[in-house]
């Protein structure tokens, strides 16, 4: 089952991801912000915020 299970996830998943890149359902948004000055360190210490909050938990 697991022959045929599998492959079959792979390729609903894959055939979903290449949708959203091709047809996305709405506009991506302007920057605002800190993200219009230094996006990546804004997006970097966002993230390892999270991840400190994860790991307290």
């Amino acid at each position: 089952m697991g022959k045929v299970l599998t492959p079959t996830l792979l390729l609903l998943i894959s055939v979903m991801f290449v949708g959203a890149l091709v047809k996305p359902v709405g506009n991506y948004a302007d920057a605002t912000g800190e993200y219009m000055t230094s996006p990546f360190v804004k997006g970097f210490l966002e993230g390892y915020l999270i991840r400190l909050i994860i790991k307290r938990k």
